[in-house]
């Protein structure tokens, strides 16, 4: 016995998106089950979801999107003659004192007055 060939178009693959506003969850025909957040789409074999009854349901109510895989075009980017020049980094030192966001070393005056008391007792 020999295997049977798979047809081209079983081994073609599909973009699901999900274009609802809540998460979709659903089962492929291989059993497992496929999770989808938000405004985000998948690619699965024809074979997982061809004649999905929750799938087409899905579909059907405008759940998800079935639309078939395209494979991403290559872009060539021309490369300049002069070297890109890099963005300088910002420096990472401390933040002066009184800026937004960030406590003044300045003690109030009974906190000094209490430690100069201090000073006092212990000396």
């Amino acid at each position: 016995m020999t295997a049977k060939a798979p047809a081209q178009s079983e081994l073609a693959l599909k973009t699901i998106r999900n274009v609802s506003r809540r998460l979709v969850s659903f089962s492929c025909n291989g059993g497992e089950y496929r999770h989808l957040p938000v405004q985000t789409e998948i690619n699965v074999s024809a074979v997982e979801i061809k004649g999905n009854a929750m799938v087409d349901k899905l579909v059907k109510r405008g759940v998800l999107s079935l639309t078939d895989f395209k494979s991403p075009s290559k872009v060539t980017a021309k490369k300049s003659a002069s070297p890109s020049k890099s963005k300088a980094k910002k420096s990472t030192s401390p933040k002066k004192p009184g800026a937004k966001g960030v406590a003044s070393p300045v003690k109030s005056e009974a906190t000094r007055s209490a430690s100069s008391n201090k000073k006092i007792i212990d000396e």
